[in-house]
């Protein structure tokens, strides 16, 4: 017998699916590269060929939970507590009930798109059900943040790549618990957190992995400059001709893994502690959003 709270994330998901997935400009040029096709009227078309490479591709990408479908199920899903034995019976369930969903596109018209089994079991192994973050997580999140802040931050602990051990968790848990950051750099560093704890050395304490990693990315922040500097007085092509090995060094995504180790460092109340650890600390001032910390971490050569 299925559970009470199986059921009614069942429910939940078949009411997205019927209520219409919303899409963005971003799914319709995937699909028109794939496709050639982008208009409502050529989408329907297409998708009434479902044998078609295209239509395969396009119903994945239509079909594929976005940021907000996922936070708007995270109530649902987290109140189901799924194991994985309960995510593959929801899968069939649905696989059974569900046969179909509707794509509204930015424009607010809507596509009938037709559901197979195998598209619901994939829609929902997707949505990783049995992917709980730790409750010591969940509660310092409901009891920071408002309701939809703290399931979108639950969608990303959810959906991260590494499963945290207790370590990890607690590690976690200082840093939401401690952070000062909001808008969307409050985002970042949720999604940057658990990457950093896997990074970090067998042995290493994450205070350690912090001094190491600012060193690296600072030097790398220089060598991108020299490059920058040595582009400006020559080409890519003479420089490549005279047996100059040109690292790629993408200095934005470097400033922007700096902003938020120093958010990292701050969360976890190492604005001292950091610099016996060799890492080096400036108050950045208050920051809404990552984009506005990076410009803050502009002019580092004293950092050199």
């Amino acid at each position: 017998m299925t559970s009470a709270r199986l059921q009614a994330l069942c429910s939940a998901i078949q009411d997205i699916l019927e209520a219409g997935l919303p899409q963005d400009e971003g799914t319709l040029r995937a699909i028109a590269a794939a496709s050639g096709r982008a208009d409502p009227e050529s989408l329907a078309g297409l998708l009434a060929d479902p044998e078609s490479s295209d239509a395969t591709v396009a119903k994945a990408l239509l079909l594929y939970p976005s940021d907000e479908i996922k936070t708007a199920l995270e109530p649902a899903i987290e109140r189901a507590a799924c194991s994985p034995d309960d995510t593959r019976l929801a899968a069939e369930i649905l696989a059974e009930s569900a046969g179909r969903a509707a794509a509204v596109l930015p424009d607010g018209s809507r596509l009938d798109v037709a559901l197979t089994p195998d598209d619901v079991r994939t829609f929902v192994r997707r949505l990783r059900p049995e992917r709980n973050p730790a409750k010591v997580l969940r509660d310092i999140l409901d009891a920071r943040f408002d309701p939809n802040r703290a399931a979108r931050l639950k969608v990303i602990l959810r959906h991260a790549p590494v499963a945290l051990d207790d370590r990890g968790v607690a590690f976690m848990g200082a840093l939401l618990a401690g952070t000062s950051a909001a808008g969307d750099a409050l985002i970042d560093l949720t999604a940057f957190a658990p990457r950093f704890w896997e990074g970090l050395a067998p042995g290493e304490t994450p205070e350690q992995g912090l001094a190491r990693r600012y060193r690296t990315l600072v030097g790398q922040i220089k060598q991108a400059e020299r490059l920058h500097d040595a582009l400006d007085k020559s080409s890519f092509e003479i420089m490549i001709s005279q047996g100059a090995r040109l690292p790629h060094l993408h200095e934005e995504s470097l400033r922007r893994e700096l902003a938020l180790l120093n958010l990292t460092a701050r969360a976890l109340g190492m604005t001292g502690a950091g610099a016996r650890s060799d890492i080096i600390d400036r108050d950045l001032g208050a920051s809404e959003d990552a984009e506005s910390l990076i410009g803050r971490l502009g002019g580092l050569e004293d950092m050199f």
